[in-house]
């Protein structure tokens, strides 16, 4: 009997490319296996095309991310999910107050890229990019001040 899924093969691909890279940047399938709770067998399985049935659990996925420093997995799964993932700087020690400037001046040249792009009614593709750099930059002022919360500064 067949299951149904509700992913396409490429992206189930793409959640067995991002394993394989996962456990490359940790040291490989042995260096893999000393840090989590199945051995490497188990580890080559999650990552071969060839056994499509098996994927990492998710507290494989958050030892071995923890251990790489990057979230290769979770960011593929957002992906999947229309969602993006960005890291906070985790230690800022800026007072809170300069965060909240940093963040209203992004959110403001944001506010006023966006209000310059609709003017003519269409957004183009230097608009388009613009609009992304003002939305980024806001972006990373928002995870600052995670990054100043999560920190022994905050003040």
């Amino acid at each position: 009997m067949t299951i149904a899924r509700q992913l396409s093969r490429n992206e189930y691909d793409a959640l067995k490319a991002a394993t394989k890279r996962l456990i490359t940047l940790v040291g490989g399938l042995e260096a893999a296996a000393r840090i989590t709770r199945v051995g490497h067998q188990q580890l080559s399985r999650y990552q071969s095309r060839e056994h499509a049935d098996q994927f990492m659990p998710i507290d494989i996925v958050a030892d071995l991310e923890a251990e790489a420093g990057e979230a290769v997995v979770t960011k593929v799964l957002a992906d999947l999910a229309n969602c993006n993932v960005t890291s906070r700087d985790e230690g800022e020690t800026e007072p809170l107050g300069r965060h909240l400037a940093r963040i209203a001046k992004e959110n403001a040249d944001l506010v006023a890229a966006l209000a310059i792009a609709m003017s003519d009614g269409k957004l183009d593709d230097t608009e388009r990019a613009t609009l992304r750099a003002e939305l980024h930059a806001a972006m990373d002022a928002l995870n600052r001040l995670f990054g100043a919360l999560d920190g022994e500064g905050a003040t």
